[in-house]
Protein backbone atom coordinates (compact mmCIF):
# COMPACT_ATOMS: atom_id res chain seq x y z
CA UNK A 1 0.00 0.00 0.00
CA UNK A 2 2.46 2.33 1.02
CA UNK A 3 4.37 1.54 -1.98
CA UNK A 4 1.17 2.60 -4.42
CA UNK A 5 0.85 5.75 -2.44
CA UNK A 6 4.31 6.71 -3.83
CA UNK A 7 3.52 5.93 -7.09
CA UNK A 8 0.50 7.71 -6.97
CA UNK A 9 2.34 10.86 -5.48
CA UNK A 10 5.13 10.49 -7.71
CA UNK A 11 2.85 10.58 -10.68
CA UNK A 12 0.77 13.23 -9.12
CA UNK A 13 4.00 15.39 -8.99
CA UNK A 14 4.70 14.35 -12.44
CA UNK A 15 2.10 14.97 -14.53
CA UNK A 16 1.31 18.69 -12.66
CA UNK A 17 4.67 19.91 -13.38
CA UNK A 18 4.22 18.46 -17.24
CA UNK A 19 1.26 20.11 -17.15
CA UNK A 20 2.60 23.48 -15.93
CA UNK A 21 6.13 22.92 -18.24
CA UNK A 22 3.70 21.90 -21.47
CA UNK A 23 1.71 25.14 -20.57
CA UNK A 24 5.22 28.07 -19.89
CA UNK A 25 6.18 26.50 -23.35
CA UNK A 26 3.57 27.58 -25.40
CA UNK A 27 3.38 30.57 -23.42
CA UNK A 28 6.96 31.11 -24.36
CA UNK A 29 6.14 30.29 -27.87
CA UNK A 30 3.00 32.62 -28.48
CA UNK A 31 5.29 35.19 -27.01
CA UNK A 32 7.79 34.57 -29.38
CA UNK A 33 5.65 34.38 -31.96
CA UNK A 34 3.77 38.04 -31.01
CA UNK A 35 7.39 39.82 -30.54
CA UNK A 36 8.76 38.07 -33.98
CA UNK A 37 5.43 39.82 -35.95
CA UNK A 38 6.20 42.89 -34.02
CA UNK A 39 9.92 42.83 -35.01
CA UNK A 40 8.51 42.15 -38.55
CA UNK A 41 6.30 44.73 -38.58
CA UNK A 42 8.99 47.21 -37.52
CA UNK A 43 11.27 46.32 -40.22
CA UNK A 44 8.43 46.04 -42.71
CA UNK A 45 7.31 49.36 -41.95
CA UNK A 46 10.27 51.42 -41.81
CA UNK A 47 11.30 49.66 -45.69
CA UNK A 48 8.15 50.43 -47.48
CA UNK A 49 8.37 54.16 -47.21
CA UNK A 50 11.62 53.70 -48.86
CA UNK A 51 11.29 51.40 -50.96
CA UNK A 52 8.02 53.09 -52.52
CA UNK A 53 10.14 55.94 -52.97
CA UNK A 54 12.72 54.23 -55.06
CA UNK A 55 9.91 52.68 -57.23
CA UNK A 56 8.83 55.96 -58.06
CA UNK A 57 12.08 56.90 -59.19
CA UNK A 58 13.13 53.90 -60.88
CA UNK A 59 16.04 54.10 -58.49
CA UNK A 60 16.77 50.03 -58.26
CA UNK A 61 19.90 50.97 -56.71
CA UNK A 62 18.37 52.75 -53.76
CA UNK A 63 16.23 49.58 -53.16
CA UNK A 64 18.95 47.46 -53.17
CA UNK A 65 21.13 49.29 -50.30
CA UNK A 66 17.81 49.44 -48.30
CA UNK A 67 17.05 45.98 -48.99
CA UNK A 68 20.75 45.64 -47.70
CA UNK A 69 20.77 47.77 -44.72
CA UNK A 70 17.76 45.95 -43.58
CA UNK A 71 18.79 42.69 -44.08
CA UNK A 72 21.87 43.80 -41.32
CA UNK A 73 19.04 43.12 -38.37
CA UNK A 74 19.47 39.98 -35.82
CA UNK A 75 18.00 36.62 -37.37
CA UNK A 76 16.67 38.27 -40.69
CA UNK A 77 16.70 35.53 -43.39
CA UNK A 78 15.54 37.08 -46.82
CA UNK A 79 14.11 40.53 -48.10
CA UNK A 80 12.35 40.61 -50.87
CA UNK A 81 10.64 43.19 -53.33
CA UNK A 82 8.47 42.08 -56.17
CA UNK A 83 6.46 44.17 -59.17
CA UNK A 84 3.25 44.11 -59.77
CA UNK A 85 3.66 40.91 -62.01
CA UNK A 86 5.52 38.96 -59.40
CA UNK A 87 9.08 39.81 -60.67
CA UNK A 88 11.72 40.16 -58.33
CA UNK A 89 13.44 43.99 -58.27
CA UNK A 90 15.74 43.31 -55.48
CA UNK A 91 16.62 41.04 -52.91
CA UNK A 92 18.41 40.75 -49.99
CA UNK A 93 20.20 37.28 -51.36
CA UNK A 94 21.26 39.26 -54.86
CA UNK A 95 21.35 35.35 -57.42
CA UNK A 96 17.31 35.86 -57.04
CA UNK A 97 17.11 39.49 -58.67
CA UNK A 98 15.41 39.42 -61.98
CA UNK A 99 13.82 36.13 -61.30
CA UNK A 100 9.62 35.28 -60.76
CA UNK A 101 8.56 34.66 -57.91
CA UNK A 102 7.47 31.04 -59.15
CA UNK A 103 11.55 30.36 -59.63
CA UNK A 104 12.53 30.82 -56.24
CA UNK A 105 10.33 27.55 -55.04
CA UNK A 106 11.33 25.68 -53.39
CA UNK A 107 14.86 27.08 -52.73
CA UNK A 108 13.86 30.28 -51.09
CA UNK A 109 9.98 30.13 -51.07
CA UNK A 110 7.59 27.94 -50.25
CA UNK A 111 4.04 27.12 -51.56
CA UNK A 112 2.45 29.36 -48.18
CA UNK A 113 4.75 32.33 -49.05
CA UNK A 114 3.95 32.54 -52.60
CA UNK A 115 -0.13 32.73 -51.92
CA UNK A 116 1.04 35.19 -48.95
CA UNK A 117 3.04 37.39 -52.03
CA UNK A 118 0.06 37.19 -54.53
CA UNK A 119 -2.15 38.82 -51.45
CA UNK A 120 0.20 41.14 -51.07
CA UNK A 121 -0.02 41.92 -54.63
CA UNK A 122 -4.12 42.23 -54.46
CA UNK A 123 -3.16 44.65 -51.58
CA UNK A 124 -3.81 42.29 -48.42
CA UNK A 125 -1.25 41.62 -45.39
CA UNK A 126 -0.27 38.26 -44.61
CA UNK A 127 1.64 37.86 -41.34
CA UNK A 128 2.33 33.89 -40.69
CA UNK A 129 4.98 31.00 -38.53
CA UNK A 130 6.81 28.31 -41.15
CA UNK A 131 6.59 24.99 -38.75
CA UNK A 132 8.95 23.28 -40.80
CA UNK A 133 11.20 26.10 -41.69
CA UNK A 134 11.20 27.71 -38.06
CA UNK A 135 10.81 31.35 -39.30
CA UNK A 136 8.54 33.81 -39.01
CA UNK A 137 7.41 35.66 -42.35
CA UNK A 138 5.70 38.99 -42.87
CA UNK A 139 4.09 39.87 -46.59
CA UNK A 140 2.90 43.78 -47.15
CA UNK A 141 1.90 45.45 -50.68
CA UNK A 142 4.21 48.49 -51.78
CA UNK A 143 2.76 50.99 -53.98
CA UNK A 144 5.20 52.08 -57.05
CA UNK A 145 3.28 55.14 -59.23
CA UNK A 146 1.20 53.62 -62.26
CA UNK A 147 2.69 50.68 -62.64
CA UNK A 148 0.40 48.99 -59.51
CA UNK A 149 1.40 47.35 -56.10
CA UNK A 150 4.31 44.95 -55.62
CA UNK A 151 5.49 42.94 -52.81
CA UNK A 152 7.69 43.13 -50.09
CA UNK A 153 8.51 39.79 -48.34
CA UNK A 154 10.52 39.58 -45.09
CA UNK A 155 11.38 36.31 -43.11
CA UNK A 156 12.94 35.78 -39.61
CA UNK A 157 14.80 32.68 -38.55
CA UNK A 158 13.69 31.40 -35.28
CA UNK A 159 15.72 28.21 -35.28
CA UNK A 160 18.16 29.22 -31.95
CA UNK A 161 15.08 30.81 -30.06
CA UNK A 162 12.70 27.88 -30.17
CA UNK A 163 15.79 25.91 -29.30
CA UNK A 164 16.02 27.38 -26.33
CA UNK A 165 12.47 27.29 -25.70
CA UNK A 166 12.93 23.71 -25.57
CA UNK A 167 15.52 22.82 -23.71
CA UNK A 168 14.36 24.47 -21.25
CA UNK A 169 11.41 22.33 -21.46
CA UNK A 170 13.15 19.59 -21.48
CA UNK A 171 15.01 20.89 -18.43
CA UNK A 172 11.87 21.61 -16.55
CA UNK A 173 10.41 18.23 -16.92
CA UNK A 174 13.86 16.62 -15.52
CA UNK A 175 13.67 18.60 -12.52
CA UNK A 176 9.57 17.72 -12.10
CA UNK A 177 10.74 13.77 -12.28
CA UNK A 178 13.56 14.45 -9.94
CA UNK A 179 11.02 16.63 -7.38
CA UNK A 180 8.59 13.51 -7.99
CA UNK A 181 10.40 10.20 -7.36
CA UNK A 182 11.76 12.75 -4.05
CA UNK A 183 8.80 12.97 -3.27
CA UNK A 184 6.85 9.51 -3.76
CA UNK A 185 10.12 8.02 -1.73
CA UNK A 186 9.51 11.01 0.81
CA UNK A 187 5.34 9.50 0.75
CA UNK A 188 6.29 6.19 0.94
CA UNK A 189 7.66 6.24 4.64
CA UNK A 190 5.74 8.46 5.93
CA UNK A 191 2.55 6.77 4.99
CA UNK A 192 4.56 3.42 6.32
CA UNK A 193 5.42 5.46 9.21
CA UNK A 194 1.58 6.80 9.95
CA UNK A 195 -0.62 3.91 8.19
CA UNK A 196 0.60 1.07 6.98
CA UNK A 197 1.81 -0.80 10.17
CA UNK A 198 -1.27 -0.03 11.50
CA UNK A 199 -3.85 -0.96 8.47
CA UNK A 200 -1.61 -4.61 8.44
CA UNK A 201 -1.81 -5.36 11.89
CA UNK A 202 -5.50 -4.59 12.08
CA UNK A 203 -5.52 -6.43 8.60
CA UNK A 204 -3.96 -9.65 10.30
CA UNK A 205 -6.73 -9.28 13.28
CA UNK A 206 -9.43 -9.69 10.50
CA UNK A 207 -7.89 -12.34 8.55
CA UNK A 208 -7.96 -14.49 11.83
CA UNK A 209 -11.68 -13.36 12.29
CA UNK A 210 -12.40 -14.51 8.46
CA UNK A 211 -10.31 -18.38 9.80
CA UNK A 212 -13.50 -18.90 12.09
CA UNK A 213 -11.25 -16.94 15.16
CA UNK A 214 -14.24 -15.05 16.47
CA UNK A 215 -12.80 -13.94 19.49
CA UNK A 216 -10.38 -12.31 17.73
CA UNK A 217 -9.49 -8.53 18.56
CA UNK A 218 -7.43 -5.79 17.10
CA UNK A 219 -5.18 -3.40 19.63
CA UNK A 220 -4.95 -1.07 16.99
CA UNK A 221 -5.54 2.52 19.00
CA UNK A 222 -5.86 6.68 18.15
CA UNK A 223 -8.27 8.81 17.44
CA UNK A 224 -7.38 9.09 13.54
CA UNK A 225 -9.53 7.57 10.70
CA UNK A 226 -7.44 4.08 11.79
CA UNK A 227 -7.85 4.17 15.13
CA UNK A 228 -11.76 5.04 14.61
CA UNK A 229 -11.77 2.13 12.03
CA UNK A 230 -10.43 -0.37 14.22
CA UNK A 231 -12.48 0.52 17.44
CA UNK A 232 -15.76 -0.21 14.74
CA UNK A 233 -14.10 -3.75 13.40
CA UNK A 234 -14.10 -4.86 17.31
CA UNK A 235 -17.77 -3.80 17.52
CA UNK A 236 -18.53 -5.94 14.36
CA UNK A 237 -16.46 -8.50 16.02
CA UNK A 238 -18.48 -8.29 19.00
CA UNK A 239 -22.05 -8.19 16.79
CA UNK A 240 -20.63 -11.42 14.80
CA UNK A 241 -19.83 -13.10 18.12
CA UNK A 242 -23.41 -12.62 19.07
CA UNK A 243 -25.17 -13.93 15.82
CA UNK A 244 -23.29 -16.58 15.85
CA UNK A 245 -25.42 -18.44 17.53
CA UNK A 246 -28.78 -17.04 16.26
CA UNK A 247 -27.53 -17.68 12.54
CA UNK A 248 -26.50 -21.62 13.56
CA UNK A 249 -29.98 -21.89 15.16
CA UNK A 250 -31.86 -19.69 11.64
CA UNK A 251 -29.84 -21.78 9.18
CA UNK A 252 -31.34 -24.89 10.81
CA UNK A 253 -34.64 -23.50 10.97
CA UNK A 254 -34.34 -22.95 7.15
CA UNK A 255 -32.83 -26.52 6.27
CA UNK A 256 -35.77 -27.89 8.27
CA UNK A 257 -38.10 -26.00 5.67
CA UNK A 258 -36.34 -26.89 2.63
CA UNK A 259 -37.44 -30.36 3.54
CA UNK A 260 -40.67 -29.93 4.21
CA UNK A 261 -40.69 -27.93 1.14
CA UNK A 262 -39.01 -31.10 -0.09
CA UNK A 263 -41.68 -33.62 1.04
CA UNK A 264 -44.71 -32.11 -0.06
CA UNK A 265 -43.32 -31.21 -3.68
CA UNK A 266 -42.31 -34.97 -3.55
CA UNK A 267 -45.29 -36.25 -1.99
CA UNK A 268 -47.43 -33.75 -5.13
CA UNK A 269 -45.71 -35.24 -7.59
CA UNK A 270 -46.73 -38.93 -7.29
CA UNK A 271 -50.55 -38.32 -7.98
CA UNK A 272 -52.96 -36.51 -9.99
CA UNK A 273 -55.52 -37.52 -7.42
CA UNK A 274 -55.45 -34.84 -5.26
CA UNK A 275 -58.34 -36.62 -2.57
CA UNK A 276 -55.37 -39.12 -2.25
CA UNK A 277 -52.19 -36.52 -2.46
CA UNK A 278 -53.56 -33.45 0.25
CA UNK A 279 -54.15 -35.59 3.26
CA UNK A 280 -50.43 -36.60 2.74
CA UNK A 281 -49.23 -33.34 2.33
CA UNK A 282 -51.59 -31.82 5.47
CA UNK A 283 -50.00 -34.88 7.80
CA UNK A 284 -46.70 -33.57 6.92
CA UNK A 285 -47.06 -30.01 7.45
CA UNK A 286 -48.86 -30.53 10.67
CA UNK A 287 -46.35 -32.97 11.72
CA UNK A 288 -43.20 -30.72 10.96
CA UNK A 289 -44.76 -27.18 11.80
CA UNK A 290 -46.14 -28.28 15.49
CA UNK A 291 -49.52 -28.17 15.35
CA UNK A 292 -51.73 -31.45 15.34
CA UNK A 293 -55.22 -29.81 14.00
CA UNK A 294 -55.40 -28.11 10.39
CA UNK A 295 -57.57 -28.84 7.03
CA UNK A 296 -57.55 -29.02 3.58
CA UNK A 297 -60.83 -27.20 1.67
CA UNK A 298 -61.29 -26.71 -1.83
CA UNK A 299 -63.27 -24.79 -4.32
CA UNK A 300 -65.92 -26.89 -6.06
CA UNK A 301 -66.21 -26.55 -9.92
CA UNK A 302 -69.57 -24.18 -9.52
CA UNK A 303 -67.04 -21.52 -7.22
CA UNK A 304 -69.43 -21.98 -4.59
CA UNK A 305 -69.56 -24.95 -2.69
CA UNK A 306 -66.72 -26.01 -0.64
CA UNK A 307 -65.08 -29.53 0.04
CA UNK A 308 -62.80 -30.46 3.06
CA UNK A 309 -60.79 -32.81 1.33
CA UNK A 310 -58.55 -33.51 4.78
CA UNK A 311 -58.41 -32.41 8.37
CA UNK A 312 -56.70 -33.58 11.44
CA UNK A 313 -57.58 -32.90 15.15
CA UNK A 314 -61.02 -31.26 14.36
CA UNK A 315 -64.26 -32.57 15.94
CA UNK A 316 -67.09 -33.58 13.39
CA UNK A 317 -68.72 -30.68 14.55
CA UNK A 318 -65.63 -28.31 13.41
CA UNK A 319 -64.92 -30.04 9.93
CA UNK A 320 -69.12 -29.36 9.12
CA UNK A 321 -68.83 -25.68 9.84
CA UNK A 322 -65.42 -25.33 7.33
CA UNK A 323 -66.75 -27.18 4.83
CA UNK A 324 -70.30 -25.83 5.18
CA UNK A 325 -69.80 -22.29 5.61
CA UNK A 326 -66.34 -22.24 5.69
CA UNK A 327 -65.92 -20.64 9.23
CA UNK A 328 -62.74 -20.83 11.13
CA UNK A 329 -61.33 -18.12 9.03
CA UNK A 330 -61.72 -19.84 5.84
CA UNK A 331 -64.27 -18.38 4.18
CA UNK A 332 -62.69 -14.84 4.76
CA UNK A 333 -59.25 -16.24 3.14
CA UNK A 334 -61.14 -17.96 0.04
CA UNK A 335 -62.96 -14.24 -0.51
CA UNK A 336 -59.98 -12.32 -0.28
CA UNK A 337 -58.07 -14.34 -1.98
CA UNK A 338 -55.25 -13.73 0.70
CA UNK A 339 -53.33 -15.20 4.23
CA UNK A 340 -54.81 -14.68 7.17
CA UNK A 341 -53.50 -15.50 11.14
CA UNK A 342 -56.00 -14.91 13.69
CA UNK A 343 -55.43 -15.02 17.33
CA UNK A 344 -57.82 -15.42 19.86
CA UNK A 345 -58.29 -14.60 24.04
CA UNK A 346 -56.66 -11.72 24.40
CA UNK A 347 -58.92 -8.59 26.19
CA UNK A 348 -61.74 -7.75 24.39
CA UNK A 349 -61.59 -10.52 21.87
CA UNK A 350 -63.38 -14.00 21.83
CA UNK A 351 -61.92 -16.98 23.39
CA UNK A 352 -61.76 -19.48 20.73
CA UNK A 353 -61.50 -18.76 17.23
CA UNK A 354 -65.12 -17.89 15.92
CA UNK A 355 -66.62 -21.30 14.47
CA UNK A 356 -64.31 -23.19 16.15
CA UNK A 357 -65.00 -23.06 19.59
CA UNK A 358 -65.91 -26.22 20.75
CA UNK A 359 -62.24 -27.01 19.73
CA UNK A 360 -61.16 -24.26 21.76
CA UNK A 361 -58.60 -23.34 19.12
CA UNK A 362 -57.40 -20.10 19.90
CA UNK A 363 -54.73 -19.62 16.59
CA UNK A 364 -55.22 -20.09 13.49
CA UNK A 365 -52.95 -19.57 10.20
CA UNK A 366 -55.09 -19.59 6.98
CA UNK A 367 -53.14 -19.41 3.77
CA UNK A 368 -55.11 -19.17 0.09
CA UNK A 369 -54.67 -22.30 -2.42
CA UNK A 370 -54.68 -20.01 -5.98
CA UNK A 371 -53.20 -19.84 -9.16
CA UNK A 372 -53.54 -17.40 -12.34
CA UNK A 373 -55.84 -15.40 -10.32
CA UNK A 374 -58.39 -18.04 -9.03
CA UNK A 375 -58.47 -19.19 -5.64
CA UNK A 376 -58.66 -23.00 -5.78
CA UNK A 377 -59.38 -23.38 -1.93
CA UNK A 378 -57.67 -22.82 1.53
CA UNK A 379 -55.11 -24.57 3.98
CA UNK A 380 -55.48 -24.29 7.36
CA UNK A 381 -53.36 -24.99 10.22
CA UNK A 382 -55.28 -24.87 14.05
CA UNK A 383 -53.58 -24.34 18.04
CA UNK A 384 -55.13 -24.40 21.18
CA UNK A 385 -52.04 -21.54 21.74
CA UNK A 386 -52.57 -18.24 21.33
CA UNK A 387 -50.18 -15.94 18.81
CA UNK A 388 -48.83 -19.46 17.64
CA UNK A 389 -47.97 -18.76 14.28
CA UNK A 390 -44.92 -16.76 13.55
CA UNK A 391 -44.33 -14.31 9.80
CA UNK A 392 -41.69 -17.79 8.98
CA UNK A 393 -44.80 -20.40 9.40
CA UNK A 394 -47.03 -17.82 7.54
CA UNK A 395 -44.11 -17.68 4.51
CA UNK A 396 -43.15 -21.71 4.51
CA UNK A 397 -47.06 -22.03 4.34
CA UNK A 398 -47.90 -19.86 1.61
CA UNK A 399 -45.07 -21.04 -0.17
CA UNK A 400 -46.35 -25.34 0.49
CA UNK A 401 -50.36 -23.46 -0.77
CA UNK A 402 -48.74 -22.27 -3.87
CA UNK A 403 -47.14 -25.77 -4.69
CA UNK A 404 -50.98 -27.19 -3.65
CA UNK A 405 -52.03 -24.51 -5.59
CA UNK A 406 -49.94 -25.63 -8.89
CA UNK A 407 -50.88 -29.48 -8.30
CA UNK A 408 -54.29 -28.82 -7.91
CA UNK A 409 -54.64 -26.93 -11.31
CA UNK A 410 -52.91 -29.42 -12.88
CA UNK A 411 -55.39 -32.36 -11.58
CA UNK A 412 -58.28 -30.24 -12.79
CA UNK A 413 -56.60 -29.89 -16.33
CA UNK A 414 -55.59 -33.35 -16.56
CA UNK A 415 -59.19 -34.31 -15.52
CA UNK A 416 -60.61 -32.09 -17.98
CA UNK A 417 -58.53 -33.66 -21.03
CA UNK A 418 -59.63 -36.99 -20.13
CA UNK A 419 -62.96 -35.57 -20.16
CA UNK A 420 -62.42 -33.84 -23.38
CA UNK A 421 -60.86 -37.18 -25.47
CA UNK A 422 -63.54 -38.88 -24.39
CA UNK A 423 -66.55 -36.43 -25.83
CA UNK A 424 -67.49 -35.81 -29.07
CA UNK A 425 -66.72 -32.16 -29.46
CA UNK A 426 -70.24 -30.90 -31.11
CA UNK A 427 -72.59 -33.41 -29.13
CA UNK A 428 -70.67 -33.75 -26.07
CA UNK A 429 -71.75 -37.44 -26.30
CA UNK A 430 -69.13 -39.90 -26.32
CA UNK A 431 -66.91 -40.38 -28.60
CA UNK A 432 -66.70 -43.22 -31.23
CA UNK A 433 -63.33 -44.30 -29.63
CA UNK A 434 -64.53 -44.18 -25.87
CA UNK A 435 -68.25 -45.94 -26.69
CA UNK A 436 -66.47 -48.63 -28.31
CA UNK A 437 -64.19 -49.04 -25.55
CA UNK A 438 -67.26 -49.41 -22.96
CA UNK A 439 -68.89 -51.77 -25.50
CA UNK A 440 -66.00 -54.10 -25.18
CA UNK A 441 -66.39 -53.93 -21.20
CA UNK A 442 -69.90 -54.26 -21.17
CA UNK A 443 -69.60 -57.29 -23.82
CA UNK A 444 -67.21 -59.02 -21.49
CA UNK A 445 -69.70 -58.05 -18.71
CA UNK A 446 -72.30 -59.92 -20.30
CA UNK A 447 -70.39 -62.51 -21.16
CA UNK A 448 -69.32 -63.45 -17.86
CA UNK A 449 -72.29 -62.56 -16.05
CA UNK A 450 -74.95 -63.89 -18.48
CA UNK A 451 -76.74 -60.81 -18.06
CA UNK A 452 -78.66 -59.02 -21.34
CA UNK A 453 -77.16 -56.20 -23.04
CA UNK A 454 -78.37 -54.97 -26.49
CA UNK A 455 -77.34 -51.85 -28.88
CA UNK A 456 -79.14 -49.35 -30.91
CA UNK A 457 -77.52 -47.44 -33.96
CA UNK A 458 -79.37 -44.59 -35.53
CA UNK A 459 -78.92 -42.84 -38.27
CA UNK A 460 -80.85 -39.12 -38.85
CA UNK A 461 -82.26 -39.86 -42.23
CA UNK A 462 -81.61 -36.93 -45.81
CA UNK A 463 -79.40 -35.26 -43.68
CA UNK A 464 -77.29 -34.44 -46.34
CA UNK A 465 -79.95 -32.89 -47.86
CA UNK A 466 -80.60 -30.93 -44.65
CA UNK A 467 -76.82 -29.58 -44.89
CA UNK A 468 -77.09 -28.95 -48.51
CA UNK A 469 -80.59 -26.83 -48.18
CA UNK A 470 -80.46 -24.74 -44.96
CA UNK A 471 -76.26 -25.11 -44.29
CA UNK A 472 -74.19 -26.77 -42.23
CA UNK A 473 -74.62 -24.48 -38.80
CA UNK A 474 -78.22 -25.32 -39.14
CA UNK A 475 -77.08 -29.07 -39.34
CA UNK A 476 -74.70 -29.09 -36.23
CA UNK A 477 -77.97 -27.48 -34.65
CA UNK A 478 -79.95 -30.74 -35.71
CA UNK A 479 -77.16 -32.99 -34.34
CA UNK A 480 -76.71 -31.35 -31.01
CA UNK A 481 -80.68 -30.48 -30.38
CA UNK A 482 -80.69 -34.47 -31.61
CA UNK A 483 -78.11 -35.60 -28.78
CA UNK A 484 -79.69 -33.44 -25.83
CA UNK A 485 -82.99 -35.18 -27.22
CA UNK A 486 -81.18 -38.57 -26.41
CA UNK A 487 -79.50 -37.76 -23.17
CA UNK A 488 -82.84 -36.69 -21.90
CA UNK A 489 -84.74 -40.17 -22.81
CA UNK A 490 -82.33 -43.05 -22.29
CA UNK A 491 -81.28 -44.08 -18.71
CA UNK A 492 -78.51 -43.35 -16.15
CA UNK A 493 -76.73 -46.49 -17.06
CA UNK A 494 -76.86 -46.40 -21.04
CA UNK A 495 -74.50 -45.11 -22.83
CA UNK A 496 -74.71 -42.94 -25.70
CA UNK A 497 -72.23 -41.68 -28.23
CA UNK A 498 -71.63 -40.65 -31.76
CA UNK A 499 -70.47 -42.97 -34.28
CA UNK A 500 -69.64 -40.95 -37.13
CA UNK A 501 -71.25 -38.32 -38.74
CA UNK A 502 -74.99 -38.44 -38.42
CA UNK A 503 -74.65 -42.10 -37.43
CA UNK A 504 -74.76 -42.35 -33.79
CA UNK A 505 -75.04 -45.41 -30.87
CA UNK A 506 -76.61 -46.35 -27.77
CA UNK A 507 -75.14 -49.09 -25.41
CA UNK A 508 -77.77 -50.92 -22.94
CA UNK A 509 -76.43 -52.64 -20.80
CA UNK A 510 -79.13 -55.21 -18.84
CA UNK A 511 -81.37 -54.77 -21.37
CA UNK A 512 -83.22 -57.71 -23.78
CA UNK A 513 -84.63 -57.03 -27.37
CA UNK A 514 -87.96 -55.77 -26.32
CA UNK A 515 -86.81 -53.04 -23.64
CA UNK A 516 -84.60 -51.67 -26.67
CA UNK A 517 -87.27 -51.60 -29.14
CA UNK A 518 -89.30 -49.65 -26.13
CA UNK A 519 -86.49 -47.12 -25.79
CA UNK A 520 -85.72 -47.07 -29.67
CA UNK A 521 -89.71 -46.54 -30.70
CA UNK A 522 -89.44 -43.33 -27.94
CA UNK A 523 -86.60 -42.04 -29.68
CA UNK A 524 -87.94 -42.33 -33.69
CA UNK A 525 -91.40 -40.61 -31.93
CA UNK A 526 -89.68 -37.81 -30.25
CA UNK A 527 -87.71 -37.12 -33.20
CA UNK A 528 -90.51 -36.75 -35.12
CA UNK A 529 -91.42 -33.68 -33.12
CA UNK A 530 -88.47 -32.40 -33.05
CA UNK A 531 -87.81 -28.94 -35.14
CA UNK A 532 -85.03 -26.17 -35.36
CA UNK A 533 -85.71 -22.42 -36.59
CA UNK A 534 -84.28 -21.99 -39.69
CA UNK A 535 -85.03 -18.10 -40.20
CA UNK A 536 -86.21 -16.10 -42.76
CA UNK A 537 -89.63 -16.46 -41.49
CA UNK A 538 -89.54 -20.19 -43.21
CA UNK A 539 -90.92 -22.82 -40.76
CA UNK A 540 -89.13 -24.83 -38.42
CA UNK A 541 -87.29 -28.14 -40.10
CA UNK A 542 -86.24 -31.59 -38.97
CA UNK A 543 -85.26 -34.99 -40.04
CA UNK A 544 -86.64 -38.13 -38.97
CA UNK A 545 -84.54 -40.97 -37.84
CA UNK A 546 -83.65 -44.51 -38.84
CA UNK A 547 -82.88 -47.02 -36.11
CA UNK A 548 -81.62 -50.24 -36.05
CA UNK A 549 -81.20 -53.07 -32.96
CA UNK A 550 -79.36 -56.01 -32.08
CA UNK A 551 -78.76 -58.24 -28.88
CA UNK A 552 -76.06 -59.75 -27.70
CA UNK A 553 -75.99 -63.47 -27.88
CA UNK A 554 -73.65 -65.55 -25.79
CA UNK A 555 -70.54 -65.77 -27.97
CA UNK A 556 -70.56 -62.17 -29.72
CA UNK A 557 -68.18 -60.17 -30.15
CA UNK A 558 -68.32 -56.14 -30.14
CA UNK A 559 -67.23 -56.22 -33.65
CA UNK A 560 -70.19 -58.76 -34.06
CA UNK A 561 -72.75 -56.68 -31.94
CA UNK A 562 -72.02 -53.98 -34.17
CA UNK A 563 -72.50 -55.64 -37.42
CA UNK A 564 -75.57 -57.06 -36.24
CA UNK A 565 -77.40 -53.32 -35.27
CA UNK A 566 -75.50 -52.23 -38.24
CA UNK A 567 -77.59 -54.56 -40.77
CA UNK A 568 -80.69 -53.99 -38.75
CA UNK A 569 -80.35 -50.26 -39.47
CA UNK A 570 -79.78 -51.09 -43.17
CA UNK A 571 -83.15 -52.67 -43.21
CA UNK A 572 -84.78 -49.39 -42.00
CA UNK A 573 -83.68 -47.07 -44.31
CA UNK A 574 -84.37 -49.72 -46.91
CA UNK A 575 -87.72 -50.34 -45.64
CA UNK A 576 -88.71 -46.80 -45.70
CA UNK A 577 -86.71 -44.91 -43.36
CA UNK A 578 -88.07 -43.60 -40.26
CA UNK A 579 -88.56 -46.62 -38.78
CA UNK A 580 -87.23 -49.01 -36.38
CA UNK A 581 -85.87 -52.71 -37.42
CA UNK A 582 -83.68 -55.43 -35.91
Amino acid sequence: MSAKIALIVTITVVLMAFFFSHRLYWYERETIFRNSETHLLHIGEGLRGPVESFLKKQDHQGIRKAIAEAAREADVILITAYNARGRVISCSSPRWSGRDLINMYPEAVTVEDIAAVQKALGGGYAAYYDEQHVRSCLVMPVVYGESGTGALFISLDLVSTMAQINRRAVEGILIAVLVAAVSGVAAYFLFHALFARRVKSLSVTATRLASGDITSRTEVGGIDEIGYLAASFNNLAEEITNWHGNLEEAAASRMNELLVLFEVVNTISQSLDMNAVLPKVLDQVVGNMGVVQGAVVLVGSDGLSLSLVAQRGLSDGSACRISGAGQGGIGDVILRNKAMRISAGDEDGPESVPGLEQDDIRSALIVPISARGAVLGALALYSPQRHKFTDENEALLATIGNQVSVAVLNARLYEKTLELAQEDGLTRLANRRHLMERLKQEVYRAERYHTSLSLIMLDLDKFKSFNDTYGHLKGDELLREFAIMVAHTIRVTDIAGRYGGEEFAIILPNTALKGAIVIAERIRLAMEGLRIDIGEGSPPAGRTVSIGIAEFLPGDTEEKLVGNADAALYRAKQGGRNRVSW
